[in-house]
């Protein structure tokens, strides 16, 4: 039978080595200095755009067929005393980007990519800009429509809401320091130019969003490239696969923090595999939702979290919530899916990372706490969408505070879970990195909950939802 162990949708860690898995030393080292913010992050005159583009005709071409190039000019513009007319005209080339926003019953109003060329921005604040990303509001349902239909297949949130949560997404992973994409809410007007005739302009909340590879230049590094992994060798020949965080030599604090900002979130579509032994991948991409950049100079890299447009901080749902019933959790059963998850993916983290690293991160979240609430208190959220952010920020301290030291199991190969003491219905093995709390002992065998469920069983017969029962020899390996 399989010996994987999913959580809901993420691969629970086997580790067979030692904990500290990517690089610690020396951990004095920043892993890239920030450096000062683009022009059009406070430029006053962007603060409302227009584009005018044959948006709905580059729309269809990509959902018809993701190999599309669905690219087309179109123009950018916003007001400009400086110029004749008070209206500076940028052309530019309107390109749908994302993997899945564009597809059938996602967003009818897809993300963008706007790329210029370097004579059309020169004295405007996207001077020195190749090209920019625009996230937009997905699209939009009736004021009086059920809540359900506020949502896409994929749960994106429509009418705006998504998009300004976004926003202050990066926002707040910017006020605790981590390294991520600059980003800008701003108004954006739109003029489709489909067609015989043009239709009419619309206004909607939109956010401009750092490219990766502008920002690696703005950090003096290049934004590296990776292909999949496939039975038959790396997708693409002529680029490397990403192996995992320790083997490309990313600094184990840093990566501490970036699988804390994914818990923060509430982002369970995203990926950053540690180690070879770290299986939370399931076999899919090693990275994914993330880039790495590397430093020119001394080579050093940074890995940087981006897109959180279904994290459960920005739809108020969690990918979890539906199976929480199905297991027996105890003091976790309490819990709302989103303290779970978050618990969890800190838990996670704290397996797959020495103490050092981790301890390191966590100084860093702790440290600006006051501030990331004042952010929060400070920013144009929804009501719903502040109420849901506190949320996610109140559980998250709690996990990296008080709860942060679970007895949790450290035997590098996990340890024989059973349904019974006599240890005759083997279930399977439960990895390291397992938070448990003990039940009872009996004879050899201790009785515990486990916060990690797992989904399937070495016998068919063995019910997975716990609690089960290990080796008290076993609780050697328990902290």
């Amino acid at each position: 039978m399989s010996n994987r162990f999913t959580v809901f949708g993420m691969t629970i860690l086997v580790l067979t080595s030692a904990c500290a898995t990517t690089r610690d030393a020396p951990e004095e080292r920043a892993p890239a200095s920030t450096s000062k913010d683009p022009s059009w992050l406070r430029s006053p005159e962007l603060s409302h755009l227009q584009l005018s583009a044959p948006l709905q005709k580059i729309f269809k071409e990509k959902k018809n067929s993701d190999e599309a190039p669905a690219e087309a000019p179109g123009v950018l513009s916003y007001f400009d005393s400086t110029v004749t007319g008070g209206k500076r005209r940028i052309p530019v080339k309107v390109k749908v980007r994302g993997h899945t926003n564009f597809m059938e019953g996602e967003c009818t109003f897809p993300k963008l990519t706007l790329k210029f060329k370097a004579a059309d921005v020169v004295h405007t604040p996207f001077e020195g800009l190749e090209k920019i990303k625009l996230g937009t509001h997905c699209g939009d349902q009736p004021l009086t429509a059920e809540p359900a239909k506020l949502f896409t297949p994929k749960n994106r949130i429509l009418n705006q809401l998504g998009i300004v949560r976004e926003a202050f997404a990066y926002e707040l992973l910017r006020t605790f320091g981590v390294i991520t994409l600059s980003s800008r809410l701003i108004d954006m007007s739109y003029q489709d130019t489909s067609g015989a005739g043009a239709s009419r302009s619309i206004t909607r909340k939109a956010m401009l969003l750092d490219d990766e590879e502008e920002l690696a230049k703005r950090l003096n590094a290049r934004a590296l490239k990776y292909t999949e992994s496939t039975p038959d060798g790396p997708a693409d020949p002529k680029l490397p696969v990403f192996r995992n965080a320790q083997e490309e030599g990313l600094l184990a604090s840093q990566v501490a923090e970036v699988l804390l900002s994914e818990a923060l979130l509430g982002n369970h579509d995203f990926f950053l595999v540690t180690s070879r032994n770290d299986h939370t991948g399931d076999g899919g991409p090693g990275l994914y939702n993330a880039q790495v950049l590397e430093n020119v100079s001394n080579h050093h890299k940074t890995v940087i979290p981006y897109d959180f447009d279904i994290a459960s901080s920005i739809n108020g749902r969690n990918a979890i919530s539906a199976a929480l019933d199905s297991y027996d959790l105890g003091i976790f059963r309490n819990m709302t899916p989103v303290q779970y998850f978050i618990l969890l993916r800190v838990q996670t983290a704290r397996a797959l990372l020495s103490k050092a690293a981790t301890s390191q991160a966590r100084a860093k979240f702790t440290s600006a706490r006051e501030k990331a609430y004042s952010a929060l208190n400070a920013f144009p959220l929804d009501a719903t969408g502040r109420v849901n952010f506190k949320a996610h920020l109140d559980y998250f301290f709690e996990a990296i505070g008080n709860s942060y030291e679970l007895p949790v199991i450290l035997e590098s190969k996990g340890v024989l879970a059973y349904h019974d003491a006599g240890q005759k219905e083997l279930c399977g093995r439960l990895p390291r990195g397992t938070v448990i709390q003990k039940i009872q002992e009996r004879d050899l065998m201790v009785q515990v909950h486990i916060l990690s469920p797992l989904p399937s069983a070495e016998d068919d017969a063995c019910e997975m939802k716990g609690p089960f029962w290990i080796s008290r020899t076993s609780t050697a390996g328990v902290r």
